[in-house]
């Protein structure tokens, strides 16, 4: 529900409009026929997990969160994780990120705002979006993407990454 005050200075009088989530819904934009509305605003937090080879098995944090803020089928995810241990697994790297995503198969994107502490030299990393897991891969200087694996990454390393994708 929302109300809104508003004085009209020529009569000097108060009026108040309270409008339900129903109208709220109603008065919303749409781009088609009206079944995505851009009324849908939701704010998720979650705990991402890093797994190495798909264990998190002797995986530790000094901290870690996660953001994902939707509006419409529109959806931003920020992660932030410091490691104060990767543990001895071997194999790729992959974030769960705790919930489903409903995004498209097998969609790769750049990490905006990237900040990884890796000794990749002229690297860049991408993300491989499937279900609720991102996959790490890494470029090297417009290379074909690889997958990132635990030995580019060490005890201390910190992620930080913001990326956008459209929801199904």
């Amino acid at each position: 529900m929302v109300t809104r005050n508003s004085i009209n200075n020529s009569t000097d009088t108060l009026s108040t409009t309270t409008m339900t989530a129903t109208a709220i819904q109603a008065a919303s934009v749409s781009f088609d026929s009206g079944t995505n509305l851009m009324s849908h605003y939701t704010v998720t937090t979650f705990t991402p997990s890093l797994a190495i080879g798909g264990s998190t098995t002797g995986i530790s944090y000094s901290s870690r969160s996660g953001t994902c803020i939707r509006i419409g089928k529109f959806a931003s995810i920020t992660i932030q994780m410091v490691l104060s241990s990767k543990g001895s697994n071997s194999g790729d790297l992959r974030i769960s990120l705790g919930f489903t995503t409903n995004s498209a198969a097998n969609l790769y994107f750049p990490f905006a705002g990237q900040a990884i502490t890796l000794p990749l030299n002229g690297q860049f990393v991408l993300g491989k979006l499937i279900g609720n897991d991102i996959f790490l891969y890494n470029t090297e200087n417009g290379g074909s993407a690889g997958p990132m694996d635990n030995t580019m990454i060490g005890n201390s390393t910190e992620m930080y990454f913001n990326f956008n994708f459209v929801t199904t």
